[in-house]
């Protein structure tokens, strides 16, 4: 592991300190200036809660809802530089070097699941959840939930969280 990686393990270790120490609320408080001065924006209301080791791509803007939770490992990718090789395959002297860049937006109170990988351009509605894993490849519309390689609609959120809390209502337990 280089220097870079070793300071993002300290930084990582740190902000988990921090989030035990002094709880939720000042540690996204923290976390979000850090994030701010790196492009990442947020409405006026923090999110709930964002890992410390989410991968913002800040080529192009993030927009992050308020409310809204990204869980560990998650990397939102805001260019590409795929389409640069298309064009070396299709013409063999073209020497300029270009990518895509769009931006991700992300609506209030959603919830994006462990590992989940946002590509460019893509729009996440309101009250959104993500399932862990999944490869977010184009807009997906607000209350529902998604999953996959692509993602794709599972269910509407008041039908997931009817399911979920009759087949699972004894682990249910209230964080307050």
């Amino acid at each position: 592991m280089g220097k870079l990686g070793r300071l993002f393990k300290k930084m990582h270790i740190k902000n988990l300190k921090m989030y035990t120490v002094f709880g939720r609320k000042k540690y996204m408080k923290h976390l979000c200036k850090i994030y701010k001065k790196y492009g990442v924006q947020f409405e006026s209301q923090l999110p709930r809660f964002i890992a410390s080791d989410v991968y913002f791509d800040t080529t192009a803007k993030i927009f992050i809802g308020e409310g809204t939770t990204i869980t560990s490992n998650c990397l939102l990718l805001t260019h590409d530089h795929a389409i640069e090789y298309g064009y070396y395959a299709c013409e063999a002297n073209y020497n300029k070097e270009f990518r895509i860049q769009k931006e991700i937006r992300i609506g209030k109170w959603s919830f994006i699941g462990q590992r989940t990988i946002i590509l460019p351009g893509v729009t996440i509605g309101d009250n959104v959840i993500v399932g862990a894993g999944s490869i977010v490849t184009k807009d997906l519309k607000s209350n529902g939930v998604y999953a996959g390689s692509p993602a794709k609609f599972i269910c509407s959120t008041s039908d997931y969280y009817k399911r979920r809390s009759e087949i699972d209502k004894e682990y249910i337990v209230n964080t307050n």
